[in-house]
Formats: C-alpha cells, sequence, structure tokens
C-alpha cells in the first residue's frame, strides 16, 4: 500500500455578514465579511498501510417537525456518512447529507365582530312607574368565524347592547286617595275658628296598562274643615283648577304708573292697580292652607276700582 494523500470537498456554504453595515472607528473603515469552508476529506490523507476504505451512507433520521406551526413550510432529514465512515484514504459517500418535503397545516382565523345591528323595538310604549323600557341591538362573530380546527379565538366584548327608551313618554297611573291627615290646630286663641285636615291624589294603584290614568274625582272631598266649638263637619269640594278656600284680604296701596303704551301719539296711556292680598290676621304663625286660597278683600273705598287708566301728556307724536 502507497501513502493517500488528500483531496478537498466541494466549499461549504458562506456565513452570515459579521454586520448589517459598513462601520468606521477611529479612522479606520470596518467591513463586514464571511466565510465558508472545505475539507481536506476527498480523500483523507493517510499514511497507514491499510488498504483504503470507503464511506457508506447511513439511514436517513425521522424528518424534523415542521418549520412553521401553520401553513407551508419545510421539514428535514439527514443522514451521515457513518455506515461506515471513510478510512485509510478511502472516498466519502457521494450525494446529498440532507433531505427536505413541504409541510403544510391551516392556520387558526380569531374571530372578528360584524356591525351592530339596528336598535330593535322598545318593550313598552310607554314608561310605567318603577320600570324601565329597553331596547337592544346584536352583533356576530362571524367577520370572519373563529375556525374551529385548529381552533382560533373567539370575538372579545358582548354580542348584546341595552339601552333606556328614555325617549318615551310616561304612563299615565290611576290616582287614589290618600289618607285624611291630622286636623291642624285652631287658628285663633278664642272664639270660633277652623281646623283643616287635607288629602292628597297621590296613593298609586297598581300599573296595569297605558291607558289614561283616572283622577281622584275632583268633586269628592279634598279638604275638610270643623269648628272648634262642635259645630257640624264641612266638607269642601276642590275644583279642577283651585281649592275653595276662602280667607279675608286687605287692598295695597297703588302701584307705580306703568309706562306709557304706546309710547306715542294722542292714544297713549298709562296704568296702575291696587292688589288683594290674603290678611292673615287673627291666625297662628303656623297656619297653613292647602293650595293656594281664594282672597275676598271687598269693595275698594269710595267706589274706586282696583285699576286705574289716564292719558299720558307730553308725549311725542308718531313719526
Amino acid at each position: 500500500c502507497v501513502p493517500v494523500h488528500g483531496g478537498w470537498s466541494s466549499w461549504f456554504g458562506w456565513s452570515h455578514c459579521s454586520a448589517t453595515c459598513i462601520a468606521k472607528s477611529d479612522g479606520d473603515v470596518i467591513v463586514p465579511s464571511r466565510v465558508r469552508h472545505r475539507s481536506c476529506s476527498n480523500p483523507t490523507p493517510s499514511d497507514s498501510t491499510s488498504p483504503p476504505e470507503d464511506g457508506s451512507w447511513g439511514a436517513w433520521a425521522p424528518f424534523r417537525p415542521c418549520s412553521v406551526s401553520c401553513g407551508a413550510g419545510l421539514q428535514l432529514s439527514e443522514r451521515t456518512c457513518d455506515s461506515p465512515a471513510p478510512r485509510y484514504g478511502g472516498k466519502v459517500c457521494e450525494g446529498p447529507s440532507t433531505q427536505s418535503r413541504i409541510c403544510e397545516s391551516p392556520c387558526p382565523v380569531d374571530g372578528f365582530w360584524s356591525g351592530w345591528s339596528s336598535w330593535g323595538e322598545c318593550s313598552g310604549s310607554c314608561i310605567p312607574p318603577g320600570r324601565a323600557i329597553r331596547r337592544t341591538r346584536q352583533r356576530s362573530c362571524s367577520n370572519p368565524a373563529p375556525s374551529s380546527n385548529p381552533p382560533g379565538q373567539n370575538c372579545q366584548g358582548d354580542s348584546h347592547q341595552t339601552e333606556s327608551c328614555d325617549h318615551l313618554p310616561f304612563c299615565p297611573v290611576n290616582g287614589s286617595w290618600g289618607s285624611w291627615s291630622p286636623f291642624s290646630s285652631c287658628p285663633v286663641t278664642c272664639g270660633l275658628g277652623l281646623q283643616v285636615s287635607a288629602r292628597r291624589c297621590d296613593k298609586r294603584l297598581s300599573y296595569t296598562s297605558c291607558n289614561m290614568g283616572d283622577r281622584c274625582g275632583l268633586m269628592e272631598p279634598l279638604l275638610a274643615s270643623r269648628g272648634t266649638a262642635g259645630q257640624q263637619l264641612l266638607e269642601v269640594a276642590a275644583s279642577s283648577s283651585h281649592f275653595c278656600v276662602t280667607v279675608n284680604g286687605r287692598w295695597e296701596a297703588w302701584t307705580p304708573w306703568s309706562l306709557c303704551d304706546p309710547p306715542c301719539g294722542e292714544n297713549s296711556v298709562r296704568s296702575r292697580k291696587r292688589l288683594c292680598k290674603p290678611d292673615y290676621t287673627g291666625y297662628k304663625s303656623k297656619a297653613s292652607f292647602y293650595g293656594t286660597p281664594k282672597v275676598n278683600c271687598g269693595p275698594l273705598p269710595d267706589g274706586e276700582q282696583h285699576d286705574q287708566k289716564e292719558p299720558c301728556i307730553n308725549i311725542p307724536a308718531c313719526a
């Protein structure tokens, strides 16, 4: 046997560049570089007196996992020249040491919301006491829908929205009389006075529908009064616009004259009036009335009227 001289293998692939750009340092220009290698293995040099043994490929290894978790990727399998490895100047194995195949699997699709639907109908036509009328709208997780295999994420958030129908009118509620209040204390310290008891149309009946509610019957007694000397109980009926309670009043002084109306011309007049104010003299300081009582001031002295008008003087003519 004679010694075996080594031979170069093919070049291996280039490495990555040592940097991504050209740099300067202390006036020097640093240029990135890359390298590749080859080995003295074709054949491997040997001075052995044994006969050369050529290498032979081993079995292919199982394919590695796919290079991507979903979508299209590659799977690699390798083999080595070790069954046997070349010795004593024998030849290395010929052919590729790696093989690949395409691998592909579907990617999960996450769900996304569709647009909101229009608001639905309100759950009623008016707002009853103590309750809320609402309406809803929906959206679906369908733009796109999440995949099932592999499973994608569902949409985050609510698929329904609810809001109050505050634009609706309140439902009329049938009324009912409340209880009579205790009689007030006597408003005078001696003689004949009146004690007053009142009740309100403020007791709601149970809500049944949105039909027009009934008042409490305005001609039913609303105020009751009685004399302090045990006189017969008097009941005063309420009308729809005022309460039938009258107190004495007194005329106040004339109000100041108004401005002339119109402000020009010979028909210009001014006016003033006297107001009839309630006179609670004789009542206790805490005497109260249910509602606004009627006031009776009687006629003005000397037959005067409660309002006066007179022509304005020194008024310019209208243009």
